[in-house]
């Protein structure tokens, strides 16, 4: 199934607070626009008084010592006539550590995003641009914090 889901990076940073030195390390999806998840993130009426609505349910994220990383979300649809079936997308990138603490990551197809300086880093905030049920793209930031 095609993913209804276009990611559409506009800046992705990872924040500091206690704990490690190094961006290397697994995030997960905590919170979408300031909700914790899953939450409703859009719904409308689908005609007839019947709910369609669109849910993000989980996200992980990977930086790798490699210098590759990748962001993985996952939303489902659901209401009068869908599936219901979980959409999963996912973006592979790179990273690098620059003087500073600050960090440079590049996804394929994507500007290039930095972060920094901020160390220790604890979570990894990634905004962007998604369709709603509409199709119509819309601002998004979600907070991934390390497991």
């Amino acid at each position: 199934m095609r993913s209804i889901l276009t990611l559409s990076l506009t800046a992705v940073a990872l924040l500091g607070s206690a704990g490690a030195v190094s961006p290397v390390g697994l995030f997960r999806l905590t919170t979408v626009d300031g909700v914790r998840v899953p939450m409703v993130w859009r719904q409308e009426d689908g005609g007839e008084g019947r709910l369609v609505q669109l849910h993000w349910i989980a996200g992980r994220a990977e930086v790798r010592r490699d210098g590759t990383c990748q962001i993985s979300l996952t939303a489902i649809r659901i209401g009068h006539g869908l599936t219901g079936t979980p959409e999963t997308t996912t973006v592979h990138g790179t990273w690098r550590l620059l003087p500073g603490f600050k960090v440079e990551f590049r996804f394929a197809g994507q500007p290039q995003v930095s972060s920094g300086p901020w160390a220790p880093f604890s979570q990894l905030v990634v905004r962007g641009k998604y369709p709603d049920l509409e199709g119509q793209h819309q601002s998004v930031t979600m907070v991934l914090v390390r497991d």
